[in-house]
């Protein structure tokens, strides 16, 4: 009986500290708990101490040290710390309690809960290269367990004038090293925490991470032979075999391991690599996991609870459910490339190169047809919002655009981000309005820093940010650009 009582004082004295900015709503709190009275006196030798003095505190019938033996009583407990998030239209976002308890955050939209119970909370964002982020109720004491922290997410809008540098790479080769020490062998897919780059390594069968404040590169997976293969494993001993790119969660890397038809899981943490999709086969079979096939698995975009999937050689958007690693075929006719509009598996793709996700929509850089595809999620949709579907390098607005394989795909608050492959240039496309511009490369091929179109590229295949910066892997020069 007494548990029950404290518990129920202990919620009366949490509403009456939350709601002390409203005396009146306090009052009626504290009049709505009299049920529960105690006659005691704040006396250490009684029984009921701790009960008496909640209810003292609640009733405001407690002496300044009755408070502080209050808060010293209830100091002793330790609870759930957590809360919602709302607007979270990437997964790259770390918060931190009390400065040490850090939780990545996977799930658009979702609650969230620190792994370690405390009495005191004080809860703040670590990182968040792509987003800007407010808390509310972000700090205080717990008597209860705590649920109404509020985190409100928007993608930040980067401010890129256009310049452009070599930060890393200088010829074909694969070493490890700083900047332009480091060597690649065809990097593409790029990822970011907002501290590093990872890069998918392509012909040296690696996975690379960059430190973006010394500029330091070294290997985190594959062969330190830079052969091919297929194993799983930690670090070095695991193979992959031509992967391209690379998908960061807030904890894990995915990767489309491309010629093995797989879809490979990093544990940052660990190392450890284990694949989570395709049977090694070539194909566009649904099925669980390792039941199911892909045929050159490129694109990889997520909501948190799913993996969405470019099906490259066969032309087809497929899904895994990140729950039970289920795969099933959502857009895209296999083995059919056209260019129609329609409803998920009316719709034609060909070869569609990478996807990335608004909260609602796929937007899809369909590689052969020259644009960018949109797919609503929620009734699988499919339509073409820019590129008139000649190869071409026009800027203009939606299907007055043109591009000549679009490879790499990328978004922030206002603007969609594209690896115009075969023209050697960066665009970009405004979301509201469609407004399609160059802010990079002359449209020549060449390895040349410079600002804006005297800049030049040779094949860009991948490109993120880090919430300040454009970053592209240049895939024929084997370097790795930075655009600000």
């Amino acid at each position: 009986m007494v548990n029950v009582l404290e518990d129920q004082l202990r919620i009366c004295w949490k509403w009456k500290r939350f709601y002390s900015f409203a005396p009146l709503l306090a009052s009626t709190l504290v009049l709505n708990c009299q049920s529960v009275r105690f006659s005691n006196v704040c006396d250490p030798n009684n029984k009921d101490y701790t009960l008496s003095i909640l209810w003292k505190a609640i009733s405001g019938d407690v002496s300044p040290h009755c408070g502080r033996l209050l808060d010293a009583s209830l100091s002793t407990s330790n609870f759930k710390i957590g809360g919602v998030i709302s607007g979270l239209l990437t997964t790259e976002l770390v918060l931190q309690n009390n400065k040490s308890d850090d939780i990545a955050v996977e799930y658009l939209g979702n609650s969230f809960l620190f792994p370690t119970k405390t009495s005191s909370y004080n809860v703040t964002v670590k990182s968040s290269p792509l987003a800007d982020c407010i808390i509310s109720n972000g700090s205080g004491k717990a008597i209860a367990d705590v649920s109404n922290i509020s985190v409100s997410c928007s993608l930040k809008t980067l401010s890129i004038a256009g310049n452009v540098t070599t930060i890393a790479g200088n010829s074909q080769g694969f070493s490890n090293g700083t900047g332009t020490s480091a060597l690649f062998n065809m990097p593409q897919g790029l990822a970011s925490d907002g501290t590093n780059l990872y890069i998918a390594d392509n012909q040296n069968n690696n996975i690379r991470k960059m430190d973006l404040a010394t500029g330091l590169v070294t290997s985190i997976a594959g062969s330190t032979s830079a052969s091919s293969g297929f194993a799983n494993g930690i670090g070095t001993t695991a193979s992959f075999s031509g992967p391209q790119t690379i998908f960061y969660d807030g904890t894990n890397l995915y990767i489309s391991d491309v010629l093995n038809n797989l879809i490979r899981k990093i544990v940052l943490a660990s190392g450890e690599v284990t694949t989570i999709a395709g049977s090694g086969a070539s194909g566009n079979i649904d099925g669980i996991g390792t039941n199911a096939t892909f045929a050159n698995p490129l694109g990889i975009a997520s909501d948190g609870k799913n993996l969405y999937i470019t099906n490259f050689a066969l032309h087809t958007i497929r899904k895994i459910d990140l729950a039970t690693n289920s795969v099933t075929t959502i857009a895209g006719i296999a083995s059919s490339p056209g260019n129609t509009n329609g409803n998920g598996l009316s719709a034609q793709l060909n070869f569609p190169a990478d996807v990335v996700f608004d909260g609602t929509n796929l937007y899809i850089a369909d590689y052969q047809n020259n644009q960018i595809r949109k797919m609503v999620v929620s009734s699988s949709t499919v339509s073409t919002v820019a590129g008139s579907g000649t190869a071409g390098a026009s800027d203009g607005t939606g299907l007055s655009a043109s591009f000549n394989l679009p490879q790499d795909i990328l978004m922030d608050g206002t603007y969609f981000y594209i690896a115009d492959r075969q023209n050697n240039l960066i665009r970009k496309m405004e979301i509201a309005t469609g407004v399609v511009t160059t802010i990079a490369g002359s449209g020549t091929a060449g390895n040349a820093d410079g600002n804006g179109t005297s800049a030049t590229f040779n094949t860009p295949q991948g490109i993120t940010t880090d919430g300040i910066s454009l970053y592209i892997s240049d895939s024929l020069n084997h370097r790795i650009r930075k655009i600000q």
